[in-house]
């Protein structure tokens, strides 16, 4: 399984490089213009994104997941609320401590 997870918090980078599953294949970008390069690129089955980073946010990145044919997306924060109508059904919406979770124990 090929993850992109886009995260710009060094502190949370440091935690998910420290617990994530070994056996996973994570691709890990900082910012709107390293996500977007990976995505030229690959397909991935899976794409976690924080919803603030630099140069764009988490809305930008599962769009171009999604023109790309990732069927999962799944869009995190430990700060925002988000909209009801921001993201239509296919895109998930977890906290961060749950991607934690799903992170460690895959």
């Amino acid at each position: 399984m090929k993850i992109l997870i886009v995260e710009d918090s060094e502190e949370m980078l440091f935690v998910l490089k420290e617990i994530i599953n070994p056996a996973l294949d994570v691709t890990f970008a900082t910012d709107f213009n390293e996500a977007k390069a990976f995505l030229e690129v690959h397909t991935p089955d899976l794409v976690i994104t924080d919803w603030n980073f630099p140069y764009g946010n988490g809305d930008d990145v599962a769009r171009l997941a999604r023109a790309k044919g990732c069927k999962r997306i799944i869009l995190h924060s430990g700060s925002v609320k988000y909209e009801a109508n921001l993201y239509d059904d296919t895109i998930e919406k977890l906290n961060t401590h749950k991607i934690l979770q799903v992170l460690k124990f895959s």
